[in-house]
């Protein structure tokens, strides 16, 4: 059944919203004008939306609004309407809709947002059931608001890395193109009227050139297909293993994972969920490829195996971060254990970042200089031996 937010006014011009499942526009809109809902409008939600995580900006945005207007003393309801009513985003405008007439009707925070739970990460959920329990949502959404946030951060950090790079890339394979399609063309007669044989280079370059300007259907085709298999790469595949791929990231990766699971182990242990709870929930952290590994680590505890023991059988896991585990577990003191192994890891995070961002541009600098000197070579050494014979 199709899904439907509305916006409208009341008769004294009030901004109204809501979220709505109907397979008719016309008997939905019928209703809302019985109830004094005027100047309509529909925004239409697709299905697989409702399928599709949200984005962490939204989330900690979110998040961010919701605990000021808590910890102001507003009751649950005037918050959401609040938030739904500065909100931009019309699928996250939808959910929260969804969310505040649930509440309404009776249902508990964690059945609401349980009823989305493909829009929301696991832990998210889980931390709201707890809070509810232990009636300290106030505490508990400031802790996860501090979780995502640095999750986001950190992960905006990373996209950062990629930027400088995928810019050069760019401005270079067009300036590149140019070359090809108007330069080189203009060079093409010079070296076949010398009527000696050219460089590999030069040959290459000028087969290139009259490729795309006398068939460029064919690399049209060729272009398309390379930008579905890199959409579906991105999309529908574990894309972090294309980031693993460039020097240096591996590292990054791993400490972004153990820094993430870390804290994520050290929000749900001070939020009184048990031992065997957190550790399900962490795993969801990383990666798909990862995950079936990190199940190995609760299913052993379940045996009755030590947390230590269970930790150091991975191999996804360092000596340093079961060695620190150990100390936590004999002395059972856990929660600042996994606050040490987060600081620890942010610290080591942070310095290999820093390397990295200060070696990626003088390494694209030698890159971009060999790929200019590879042009020029290419025009410049049939030249040179024209003028030499002559």
């Amino acid at each position: 059944m199709p899904h439907y937010l509305w916006k409208g006014v009341n008769v004294y011009g009030h901004p109204l919203e809501g979220a709505v499942e109907s397979p008719s526009i016309e008997n939905v809109l019928e209703d809302l004008r019985k109830n004094d809902v005027f100047r309509v409008r529909f925004n239409r939600i697709f299905a697989y939306r409702l399928q599709t995580p949200l984005r962490k900006e939204y989330l900690v945005l979110f998040l961010n609004q919701f605990h000021r207007l808590l910890v102001s003393g507003l009751e649950l309801v005037d918050c959401l309407n609040f938030v739904i009513r500065y909100q931009t985003n019309t699928f996250f405008c939808y959910i929260l809709c969804a969310l505040r007439e649930d509440i309404q009707q009776g249902k508990s925070m964690t059945e609401a947002f349980q009823r989305h739970k493909l829009c929301f990460p696991p832990i998210f959920i889980h931390l709201i059931e707890v809070a509810e329990r232990s009636d300290n949502l106030e505490k508990i959404i400031r802790e996860m608001l501090d979780f995502f946030s640095f999750q986001e951060r950190f992960s905006r950090e990373r996209r950062k890395l990629l930027t400088y790079p995928v810019i050069v890339s760019g401005i270079a394979f067009f300036l590149f193109l140019g070359i090809i399609l108007f330069v080189i063309p203009t060079f093409k007669t010079l070296f076949i009227s010398q009527g000696s044989e050219l460089p590999v280079t030069t040959r290459g370059m000028i087969f290139l050139s009259d490729s795309l300007r006398y068939t460029p259907e064919y690399w049209g085709i060729v272009s398309l297909a390379l930008i579905a298999g890199a959409v579906f790469l991105f999309r529908y595949l574990d894309w972090s293993r294309i980031l693993l791929l460039i020097p240096g990231f591996r590292s990054v990766e791993k400490s972004i994972h153990l820094l993430f699971y870390a804290r994520s182990m050290l929000i749900m242990l001070k939020s009184g969920i048990k031992l065997r709870e957190s550790l399900s929930l962490a795993e969801t952290l990383f990666p798909v490829r990862l995950q079936k590994e990190i199940r190995e680590v609760h299913q052993q505890i379940d045996f009755g195996v030590s947390l230590v023991d269970a930790y150091g059988s991975s191999t996804n896991f360092p000596p340093v971060f079961v060695h620190l585990v150990a100390v936590g577990e004999s002395s059972g003191h856990l929660v600042p254990t996994f606050e040490r192994i987060a600081v620890l890891y942010q610290e080591k995070l942070e310095r290999r970042m820093n390397l990295i961002n200060s070696l990626i541009e003088p390494l694209f600098t030698v890159v971009l200089a060999m790929g200019i000197l590879l042009v020029l070579l290419s025009i410049y050494l049939p030249i040179f031996d024209f003028a030499g014979r002559i």
